[in-house]
Order: C-alpha cells, then structure tokens, then sequence
C-alpha cells in the first residue's frame, strides 16, 4: 500500500464549520497527540486507528470516519481504519479510483469539503 495520505473528504454544516467553534487549545492537544502517535508507533495496524480517532475529535462535527489507503497492485483503495461504524462490510471494502466520493477525490489528488448535505448530493449527481 502507498504511504501517501489520501485526499481528505469532510462533510460538515454551515454553522459547524471547522474552526468555527473549536477551542485553540483542544486542537492543539491533538495535534501534539497525533505527532506522538506518528512517532512512536511503527504498526500501522496500530496507528492508524488511533490517528483517525484523533481527527475525528478535532472536527467538531465528525462523529465517525473511515480511512482508505492505495493498494498498489490491487488497483483499489482499501479501508486500513474506521471509527464510529458498526458495518461489518467496511472492512471488505475496496473502491477504484473515480468510484464514490472517496474515489474521486484520490482520483483528482483534491480534497473534497462540503459544507451541506445538498452539496454532497450535488457532488454525487454525475455517479451512476
């Protein structure tokens, strides 16, 4: 699998936008608890979890996420760590590039934010 961070993908609402309400000091705590988890974890079995659990308490409204990683001869992008999912099936999960948000973003090397569920909708109009 690359080590190359995806493109990151964040739904969001108007007045949760991130950095609107989030206190300076709890942002920072996780920032310095991520680094820490970066640099003393080498299995990525282990960190990666933990790294997503630490994005999703800075994001003030994530209450769950999944991250994906390329895996180079596969040709997919393969769930490697999810947080506040009870699906089974995410495990199994594999996207080609261009396929569902997460696809596309890779696909474009751009990160997709939005700011409303009618955004997302929008985005995902041309999927079929």
């Amino acid at each position: 699998m690359s080590s190359e961070p995806p493109p990151a993908i964040a739904a969001t609402s108007d007045s949760n936008w991130p950095g609107s309400t989030v206190d300076h000091d709890h942002k920072l705590s996780t920032i310095f608890q991520v680094a820490r988890i970066m640099a003393s974890e080498r299995n990525l079995g282990v960190m990666l979890p933990q790294f997503l659990s630490g994005l999703i308490e800075t994001l003030p409204v994530a209450d769950a996420g999944v991250l994906m990683l390329y895996d180079s001869v596969a040709l997919r992008l393969k769930v490697v760590a999810d947080i506040g999912y009870e699906a089974p099936f995410l495990q199994n999960l594999q996207l080609a590039a261009g396929e569902s948000l997460s696809g596309k973003a890779f696909q474009t090397g751009e990160t997709l934010l939005f700011a409303s569920n009618n955004d997302i909708m929008l985005a995902m109009a041309d999927m079929s």
